[in-house]
């Protein structure tokens, strides 16, 4: 005869079984969430930069003529690169997790610029230092908006594209970098990244009191 306890087992066992299931399941969605939410584990730091939008737009309508309405797409202009190039291109990224003191975290974009300028902005949370840096333009704390060259296919300042069916650009990196400066770790630093176009309402929205750059082509706005 069983004893009481291996009966009290046996008795509860239909329900055993469907209880340890939804336990499990439970736990395997929550790491999920955890890793998801928290990418740094046991206090260890690791870059994440989560690309959330990359969009990229063909053809390319401010080279094509007709524009982004141009059905004869043997007339496109189209982009072959890796590089943001459509004026209508977007990019939203983020970064989360911890950050060391000292320890900073970069991304670096391209974009093929022409006389579509982008706007170019960073925001984060408290404690977080943020930099935007032009390979060959300005570096600011939160927004860029460039480059802008002048409309015209023999710009000297523009190069022909391969590829791009008689598109014409110059190359442009646009590195976003977050720091932290103070004294203790941030636990859960919190970064925004956005590369958009450069509506005037967008600008006034993410950058108020953006100025104006002196210097030849190509033009840039910086804050």
């Amino acid at each position: 005869m069983a004893s009481p306890a291996v009966e009290a087992t046996a008795t509860s066992g239909s329900r055993r079984p469907f209880l340890l299931l939804l336990v499990l399941a439970l736990a395997l969605a929550l790491g999920l969430l955890l890793l998801v939410a928290s990418p740094v584990q046991a206090g260890q730091s690791t870059p994440q930069w989560f690309i959330s939008q990359f969009n990229q737009q063909q053809p390319v309508e401010q080279q094509t003529p007709g524009g982004a309405g141009q059905l004869d797409q043997s007339l496109w202009v189209v982009n072959p690169t890796s590089c943001l190039w459509d004026a209508d291109d977007r990019v939203e990224a983020a970064w989360y997790g911890r950050l060391n003191r000292g320890q900073s975290e970069s991304l670096t974009i391209c974009v093929v610029g022409d006389w579509a300028a982008h706007l170019f902005s960073i925001g984060a949370s408290e404690g977080v230092t943020t930099q935007i840096t032009a390979s060959e333009g300005p570096t600011a704390s939160l927004c860029i908006v460039g480059p802008d060259y002048d409309h015209d296919f023999a710009n000297p300042n523009l190069s022909s594209i391969a590829g791009s069916n008689g598109g014409v650009g110059h190359v442009h990196w646009i590195t976003f970098t977050i720091r932290n400066d103070g004294r203790h770790p941030l636990n859960r630093a919190l970064a925004l990244v956005t590369i958009s176009t450069d509506y005037p309402q967008e600008i006034a929205w993410r950058c108020p009191g953006i100025v104006d750059l002196p210097g030849r082509e190509p033009r840039w706005a910086a804050i």
